[in-house]
């Protein structure tokens, strides 16, 4: 372009348009917003970002899914143990127990220890036979779930009559 190029390009109001074009990376410098991949690439961080984020959300629901599930059942056969405490096992060795709610507490024992005589202090034998038991126990919830297996060892107890307590330790 010559003088009268320039001022023609100039008056005519094209002398950004043509001045880009010349010299395309030397005005960059000066223009606003974003290009498209610049557009593309923050939305792909961010997409990113939210995939990770979600997949934390699920891990930190099922997490706490469980806990709960956890919780409930720690509760439940505490309740149980609570239950069956007052329970002699030599008894009712199996037996059944409504809880509410539709659960079931239902237990059989079966004895591990030969019968054994209590002792009164070391002055010939106190008056209760004593066995121990290991005893199965099921918490059933209502229908649909299944039920929570346990095992614990119980003794179980039974008064023997003083007449022949009186006969053994004379």
């Amino acid at each position: 372009h010559g003088a009268l190029g320039n001022s023609l390009v100039r008056s005519a109001g094209l002398y950004s348009r043509v001045s880009r074009l010349e010299h395309p990376m030397t005005e960059r410098s000066g223009q606003r917003g974003f290009s498209v991949i610049e557009a593309l690439v923050a939305v792909a961080i961010v997409a990113i970002a939210f995939v990770a984020l979600a997949t934390l959300q699920i891990q930190v629901s099922r997490t706490f899914a469980e806990q709960r599930l956890l919780r409930d059942q720690v509760s439940a056969q505490r309740n149980a143990l609570a239950l069956l405490r007052d329970i002699n096992i030599m008894e009712r060795p199996v037996g059944s127990m409504a809880l509410g709610a539709g659960r079931q507490l239902r237990w059989s024992a079966t004895p591990i220890s030969r019968p054994t005589r209590t002792t009164n202090n070391g002055f010939g034998f106190g008056g209760f036979e004593v066995v121990l038991y290991r005893v199965s126990v099921e918490l059933a919830p209502p229908q649909g779930s299944s039920p929570l297996l346990f095992t614990i060892d119980k003794v179980g107890w039974r008064p023997v009559s003083t007449a022949a307590t009186a006969i053994r330790t004379e």
